[in-house]
């Protein structure tokens, strides 16, 4: 850590990876290093089990997670019922990232490229699958695309075989 970049060593896929933090990010990660004395340990993982023996495994994460949902008088939900999960905070970063980025003047031109590179994906389809863009999220964005492809896509009049003609 320097500079406000996180420095993440074999992440997804084997990669290594540099995020940048905001400067009150940092200061948590830093608090939390001095909590936990993972600050002095350059080459040992940051997020520690409590057993000291590694870093913290999926399954307790995500048990950690439930129990700060719990707390807050959120019910956990299951796969199948749509409730709150960790991932979900990724999708939502991403979300109001582009939100953030169109709102401050930033093309979606240049927006989409800079957020897939942050995420780290390696392609635009990927992130697209985070924002799960609709029209009553983003009416602004869907506008602002209408407006710039209105030539690309055109208006199409369809007729059902119900209607009179």
């Amino acid at each position: 850590m320097d500079k406000n970049i996180l420095h993440v060593i074999n992440a997804k896929n084997n990669k290594d990876r540099d995020i940048p933090v905001s400067d009150s990010v940092m200061e948590y990660i830093k608090w939390y290093g001095r909590k936990t004395h993972a600050a002095y340990e350059p080459d040992g993982f940051f997020f520690r089990s409590r057993r000291g023996n590694g870093h913290y495994d999926k399954t307790s994460v995500n048990h950690y997670f439930r129990d700060i949902l719990f707390e807050c008088g959120i019910m956990h939900g299951n796969k199948s019922d749509g409730g709150p999960h960790l991932h979900n905070l990724r999708h939502t970063f991403c979300v109001h990232s582009l939100e953030a980025m169109l709102r401050n003047g930033i093309s979606h031109q240049v927006a989409l490229p800079l957020l897939m590179t942050y995420m780290g994906h390696s392609s635009l389809s990927a992130t697209g699958r985070y924002l799960k863009l609709t029209a009553e999220a983003f009416p602004d964005l869907v506008d602002q695309i209408s407006r710039i492809y209105a030539d690309i896509i055109p208006d199409l009049e369809v007729k059902t075989e119900y209607e009179d003609e």
